[in-house]
């Protein structure tokens, strides 16, 4: 199987953490084909000013409003000669993604990533305008994966803070203290003036994470409408095919409702287990229900 199969078989198959990753990687290559072509030209400069304009979001409220798609584009865009600024991005998305997705629904991972771009920038945008010797009188431009991805992050470290992680030269680290260390980082960066707007943006997807998983252990699941949505949204591209449906009297929905509240007490004592003794007290079998529920 060749690198375009790979992909492709990754893009049909793959779990949402792939496909995001996926779908930033491409998109920055992209702008980067681009930016090489237009810096052949003598066209640079042209260039990555429509960027700017056109994709990255702005806290000019008279330029937000008439371009309000950069709340979309900006979290999904990198800024084409910042290539240390994606790879960063992307590792934590694989990473702290993918353990997200071994305890939970993957596919609830792309509504996380999309509201913690969102409130990323509102967040900034709020501090940024509520706070004059921050911004000192300039607007702010964000582009970036950042926000979102630490949405991710957060969520992986709320849900199961007690697994472990390999660092290199440091060895094994609990998730909580990655957490912890990420977010005082964004913090005491601040005063350095470098990038205000995006530590406040990291800030705000952190802190997006965090209390969507406080709320969902609390049985309040903000994206419970997600499977509906992208049923809906894949029904409008999916031809009709005609359904052929079978009849079993013997398990109407009181059988089924039964089954979900066995599974989901299942799924609350495993979790319970991991945050009380870690990942690796799971038995086999417990492992392989988790997988299974996560791909549900």
């Amino acid at each position: 199987m060749n690198l375009t199969n790979d992909i492709k078989y990754q893009f049909r198959y793959g779990n949402a953490v792939m496909k995001l990753l996926l779908v930033n990687v491409f998109l920055f290559l992209l702008q980067s084909l681009v930016l090489l072509v237009t810096y052949i030209l003598g066209n640079k400069d042209a260039y990555l000013t429509f960027l700017v304009k056109w994709f990255w979001v702005s806290s000019d409220v008279s330029v937000f409003i008439t371009r309000p798609w950069t709340l979309f584009t900006y979290m999904f865009l990198h800024d084409p000669l910042r290539i240390f600024h994606i790879l960063s991005n992307m590792i934590y998305l694989y990473f702290f993604g993918n353990i997200l997705a071994q305890f939970f629904q993957h596919k609830k991972i792309y509504p996380l990533y999309l509201v913690g771009g969102i409130a990323g920038f509102l967040f900034a945008f709020l501090i940024y305008t509520l706070a004059p010797n921050i911004n000192d009188g300039m607007d702010m431009y964000l582009v970036g994966a950042s926000a979102a991805v630490m949405a991710i992050v957060l969520a992986a470290a709320a849900l199961v803070p007690e697994y472990s992680v390999s660092l290199l030269l440091i060895g094994p680290v609990k998730l909580k203290y990655i957490a912890v260390a990420v977010v005082i980082i964004d913090l005491i960066s601040i005063p350095s003036e470098m990038n205000i707007g995006g530590h406040l943006a990291h800030l705000g997807g952190a802190l997006t994470g965090y209390l969507y998983i406080r709320s969902y252990n609390s049985g309040h699941d903000w994206f419970s409408w997600w499977p509906r949505f992208e049923n809906k949204v894949y029904n409008l591209f999916e031809p009709k095919k005609p359904k052929v449906v079978y009849r079993n009297e013997q398990a109407g929905p009181a059988t089924k409702k039964e089954n979900d509240i066995t599974k989901q007490a299942k799924l609350d004592a495993i979790l319970d287990k991991i945050k009380a003794s870690g990942y690796d007290s799971l038995s086999k079998a417990e492992k392989e229900f988790l997988f299974k529920i996560s791909n549900e």
